[in-house]
């Protein structure tokens, strides 16, 4: 579970250095609670509802905006977490260019988005959660899962609509 719990911490976080601090705290959190799992939902929603808890935690604490998903700063891809957008598969280089300039260009977007719109985004389009899956990682009703997510994605087409070349 460790990648795909940095992964989301990354992608949350924005940054190395938070997405290490909160990664280690989703992990001293399970191995301090694990005792209290009681198996109503699957053990990866139960962990990433620790994380995701932790995570407003931390924004809240904090009182700091998180930081933008700016790969470009990171000092090697070693601290770039796995991003890339499914597409269909090319041997073309500039194809490959253009596919992870894509992709960058999306979580920059992605990353302006209010956390509240974000994190639909990213559970149900990036984790590939269910709806009910992402609710549950949310503590939200579906209905609010739903219309953040729908929010989320319009406010995500304008943002990369405005930053498009006419």
């Amino acid at each position: 579970y460790q990648d795909k719990v940095y992964d989301i911490s990354f992608r949350l976080t924005g940054n190395k250095h938070d997405a290490d601090d909160l990664f280690q705290e989703v992990f001293l959190s399970v191995f301090n609670s694990i005792k209290n799992y009681r198996g109503d939902s699957e053990f990866f929603t139960w962990l990433y509802r620790i994380a995701h808890n932790l995570f407003i935690n931390f924004t809240k604490k904090s009182h700091r905006k998180v930081l933008s998903l700016d790969y470009s700063q990171t000092e090697n891809d070693e601290d770039r977490p796995n991003t890339e957008i499914e597409s269909p598969k090319t041997e073309e280089p500039q194809e490959m260019i253009n596919d992870t300039l894509f992709s960058d260009k999306i979580y920059a977007a992605l990353n302006q988005l209010d956390v509240k719109f974000r994190m639909p985004v990213i559970f149900i389009h990036i984790e590939e959660f269910t709806y009910d899956e992402a609710a549950k990682i949310m503590n939200e009703p579906i209905g609010t899962v739903k219309s953040r997510l729908n929010r989320g994605q319009k406010m995500l087409k304008e943002i990369l609509e405005k930053d498009e070349p006419h």
